[in-house]
């Protein structure tokens, strides 16, 4: 006799969380789910175990690199489509230049104007373009599913390179080592700075009295320092070249971030400055006192191109475990060239 209820094959989906978010937010991105009740409902039937155990509340904040696992049920032949069809999307769509891939990292040109990541399932970021696209590619070519992490962050009004890993231990080696690796930042300034030079790292104390100032009013201020503060900005832990500070006690050395002058015009100048991202607090004393205010970054700044005048072009990372370099470049942006012809 026929079983009118034959056993159902189950397909569970795991993965790391990304980031830290609550749980309906993780499943949803993953899954690419088209709501968050539908991720809220797979949740509080308890088809869905973090670390092993069942949670059942959609609200709980899950760790960066959590394991979670989600009983997605029994596929039917209109899901088979539903999901062939997003693999092809995510690897049809990717909108933005890739600068290298291989089977352990990816590199995108990250655009102003795009968010790197965010833990809201709703907003589109650069970071969820990246894995609908490598997930894709994984599936298009046989190969198993593997986890996709985010290394560095882009604020959304600054362009540069965008860095993806497919292991968590390589993302947090990549980290931990951020502030060691050589990079270069454009800077567009209004201003009439010295054609080459360099800038000197500001101390702690320096950054603490004017943090605010450099980075505009208060609310954008705030939000600017989190974007800039990704990396560990102590500096050296070298003594001080120049000696002893007050009271005698020794001065860890300041960093120098070389520059020179790439091309100028309309008032307008561009920089090409050794420096990441993170980094720029330590150049806008240097620049203030040349007079020059650099392009959408504070309220007194000009911002003729809708966006700040920042951009990361070059990265050389490097991973002792895997005995491994890296060396990422990109392109001045357009509207930098446009503005300084």
């Amino acid at each position: 006799m026929k079983n009118p209820h034959p056993p159902v094959e189950r397909h569970i989906e795991t993965f790391k969380a990304d980031l830290e978010a609550p749980l309906h937010a993780l499943v949803r991105s993953y899954l690419r789910l088209s709501s968050t009740t539908k991720s809220r409902n797979l949740i509080k039937g308890g088809a869905v175990r973090v670390d092993g155990h069942v949670l059942k509340n959609p609200s709980d904040v899950i760790p960066e690199g959590t394991e979670v696992s989600v009983d997605t049920g029994a596929r039917t032949e209109k899901g088979d489509d539903t999901r062939e069809a997003s693999v092809r999307k995510g690897a049809e769509n990717f909108p933005f230049d890739i600068l290298y891939e291989d089977p352990d990292m990816f590199c995108y040109l990250k655009p102003a104007g795009w968010v790197s990541a965010s833990p809201n399932p709703r907003v589109d970021t650069t970071f969820t373009r990246a894995k609908d696209y490598l997930l894709a590619q994984d599936s298009i070519n046989g190969r198993p599913a593997r986890d996709v992490h985010f290394v560095n962050l882009i604020e959304k009004e600054i362009s540069g390179i965008g860095v993806v890993v497919r292991d968590m231990n390589l993302r947090k080696r990549l980290q931990e080592n951020w502030s060691r690796f050589n990079a270069g930042s454009y800077v567009l300034v209004q201003g009439n700075p010295e054609p080459d030079g360099e800038f000197s790292e500001r101390r702690e104390s320096d950054r603490r009295d004017n943090g605010r100032r450099d980075f505009g009013d208060k609310k954008g201020g705030d939000r600017d320092r989190r974007s800039f503060d990704h990396r560990d900005d102590r500096g050296d832990e070298r003594g001080d070249e120049r000696g002893e500070g007050r009271g005698g006690e020794r001065r860890a050395a300041l960093r120098k971030f070389p520059y020179r002058t790439m091309r100028s015009g309309s008032g307008y100048v561009l920089l090409k400055v050794n420096c990441a991202l993170e980094d720029v607090r330590n150049i806008l004393p240097g620049l203030r006192s040349m007079g020059c205010l650099v392009i959408g970054l504070g309220d007194n700044a000009p911002n003729p191109i809708g966006r700040k005048g920042l951009h990361s072009f070059s990265l050389e990372l490097e991973d002792e475990v895997m005995d491994a370099r890296w060396e990422i470049k990109t392109r001045v942006p357009k509207e930098f060239l446009t503005l300084v012809r």
